[in-house]
């Protein structure tokens, strides 16, 4: 479906200057602490959307999830994030 793909935000690998500069800047030079080089994106209308594609991601066997970073969270500081809100897996 078309529409459903225009939604998809698909991302170029991040550039090696960019990787190199945020290991030294946030993870203390420690390399296997990053995990989003190959990025993706999708946006949704509804946070109901948005639970249904996470279930649909959690109930796939061939998926395992490593990390979720749920900026949604009423309890996140939106101000850390410049109020930005996502929530972010690493599979």
């Amino acid at each position: 479906d078309a529409s459903l793909m225009a939604r998809i935000k698909w991302v170029k690998l991040k550039r090696s200057n960019r990787a190199v500069e945020k290991v030294l800047r946030s993870y203390s030079g420690t390399v296997d602490r990053l995990l989003d080089i190959c990025r993706h994106c999708i946006i949704f209308d509804t946070v109901a959307d948005l639970t249904a594609c996470l279930r649909a991601i959690q109930r796939d066997p061939h998926v395992i999830i490593l990390r979720v970073k749920n900026r949604l969270d009423p309890a996140y500081d939106s101000r850390v994030s410049a109020g930005y809100r996502d929530v972010a897996l690493n599979l």
